[in-house]
Parts: C-alpha cells; structure tokens; sequence
C-alpha cells in the first residue's frame, strides 16, 4: 500500500485515541499497521507511556517538614514591618498601577493649588483712588447748599427757565 504525507499527517491525529485504547476508523488502523514511518513512532509513543507509567516521584525528604515548620516560626516571630514599610511594599508589588505617575500627578496638583493660594492672599485687590475732579464733583453732588445757590444764580440771569429741584 502507497501511503502519502497527507494520509500520515491525518492518522497521526488519531495516535493519542489508538495510545488511550479508544476506538480507531479502520481506515487509520490499516495505516498504522502498514506505514513503517508512523509504526515506528506508536512503537516510540508506546515505550515512552510504558516508561511514564513505571514511574514514581521520589519520595520527599524525611525532615522537610520540621525544616518548614522551623522556618514558620521564624517568619512568625520577626518583628512585623512598620506601616511605611507595608505601604511602600503595597506600592511596590500590590498594585498594577503605575503609582509613580499618580503621585507626579498630585504633588504637581497639590502645588499649583498652593502657588495660586499663595498668590491670591498675598496679593489682595489694591483699591483705586479716585482723583481730585472725581472727589470734588463727589462732594458738590452731596452738597445741596451749594446746588440751590447755584440754581438761584441760574434763576436770576434766566426768569423763564424753571428752577433745578434740589432733591437730585
């Protein structure tokens, strides 16, 4: 029988169920048997699982666990980190975060706060003064004396004219 690479590439998909005893197609059967290249890797396939299922793990060291239990007690009586020591660790290896642009983040913040803080109280609004026109025209406003001698002095050069109300 003439096999071809497909054929083998194919049948090398059922090697595992024919190495579980599972069922196999009689087609891939046949392939097995009369194929030397794939017969000779079930045979390597077939050895390694004989070899896998002789073996057993080592047996673990007679005083492991007195070592275990002795390096417990250890780590139990050291003293217990004091919190900048937890809060760095917890930065360091706690988070996913990069913690160190945070912190950028909010020094920067917390200094343009305290900058404009700084320079809003000590620079208060400077008052403006008003100039000497603005303060006496001021002061003739408030003086009614002043406005109903102005008003008569207006009445008198002009009869017709009606009198200014002092009131304004």
């Amino acid at each position: 029988m003439k096999t071809s690479k497909t054929s083998c590439r194919k049948t090398k998909e059922y090697l595992v169920d024919w190495l579980g005893r599972r069922p196999v197609l009689p087609e891939v059967r046949e392939h097995f048997v009369s194929c030397p290249d794939c017969a000779s890797e079930l045979a390597s396939m077939e050895s390694m699982m004989r070899v896998l299922d002789e073996w057993r793990a080592p047996d673990p060291e007679p005083f492991l666990d007195a070592k275990w239990n002795a390096r417990l007690r250890l780590e139990k009586a050291s003293a217990l980190p004091g919190i900048f020591e937890r809060l760095r660790d917890w930065i360091d290896y706690g988070t996913n975060l990069h913690i160190g642009r945070l912190a950028a983040g909010a020094v920067a913040t917390l200094l343009v706060i305290g900058a404009g803080t700084l320079v809003l109280f000590n620079n208060p609004p400077q008052r403006v003064e008003a100039s000497d026109t603005v303060r006496d025209l001021q002061w003739y406003d408030s003086n009614a004396q002043l406005i109903q001698q102005l008003s008569s002095l207006d009445s008198d050069d002009d009869s017709s004219s009606p009198p200014l109300d002092s009131s304004n």
